[in-house]
């Protein structure tokens, strides 16, 4: 049996020796065979030949899954310096926790209301559909004009036409730029300056 895509890969099923054979429209091959086992193994281009056990967990890798209707565990056995070394996910309570190694972790939680909050070491993010982005940088929005609140104390203003736009550093220089049928002006703490189309 064969078969192709609409990305130019070819796809080869033999039934008599369980073996599928894939070739993308970049010319990589694979070649996938299920073992009387139960157990299989995939050999990539350049020969690596990657076995799986079962239920599909690759057997040359260290990492130990466990995972039951509750939790799902990744122990990554060799991770690199800065790579998630262990993965948690609460599924009942829809909390995913990222382990970096080190004491720094970041977690997410989805709330049934779609609020996504994110905590890390530098702090927490709310990702609210309703009401925008608050934590490090709060965006709101009111009217259909959005504000948005930097960490730093800055703010800026998108008018809910997207024709101006004010930004006010921490400081509190104000720059504010609109547009008009001819270009944008620019006024940058009272001094103004025109920017023409074309």
């Amino acid at each position: 049996m064969v078969a192709t895509d609409d990305f130019g890969s070819t796809y080869e099923y033999n039934p008599k020796t369980n073996t599928t054979n894939i070739l993308d429209a970049d010319g990589n091959t694979q070649t996938s065979q299920r073992n009387s086992d139960g157990t299989y193994e995939i050999t990539l281009k350049d020969n690596t030949i990657i076995e799986f056990d079962t239920s599909g967990i690759p057997l040359a890798f260290e990492n130990e899954i466990l995972e039951d209707e509750e939790f799902l565990a990744i122990n990554i056995a060799d991770p690199c310096g800065t790579c998630v070394s262990e993965v948690n996910w609460d599924k009942e309570n829809a909390v995913l926790e990222l382990d970096f190694g080190g004491n720094n972790t970041t977690t997410t939680q989805l709330s049934a209301d779609g609020v996504i909050t994110v905590e890390t070491e530098e702090g927490s993010r709310t990702y609210d559909p309703s009401a925008g982005v608050t934590g490090s940088t709060t965006i709101t929005f009111d009217a259909g004009a959005a504000t948005i609140l930097g960490s730093n104390g800055g703010t800026t203003s998108i008018s809910e036409d997207g024709t101006s736009i004010e930004i006010v550093d921490a400081n509190g220089t104000q720059a504010t730029a609109t547009e008009s049928d001819i270009g944008y002006t620019v006024v940058v703490d009272g001094v103004e300056y025109e920017f023409f189309f074309g």
